[in-house]
């Protein structure tokens, strides 16, 4: 068992703050909206599921 961020609605300044710092979010799955996030975590939990 294990844990996936999946981090949504970040706003356009704070998108420019990260990238002027040089932060990297390549390990990190990223949506603009929550609603994103929701459908993207629940395909990931759909596809585990099957695999079962």
């Amino acid at each position: 068992m294990g844990a996936q961020i999946v981090l949504t609605g970040i706003r356009p300044d704070v998108v420019k703050a990260l990238v002027a710092v040089e932060i990297e979010l390549g390990g990190v799955t990223t949506r603009s909206a929550l609603k994103d996030g929701i459908l993207y975590a629940e395909g990931t939990l759909g596809r585990r599921r099957a695999a079962r």
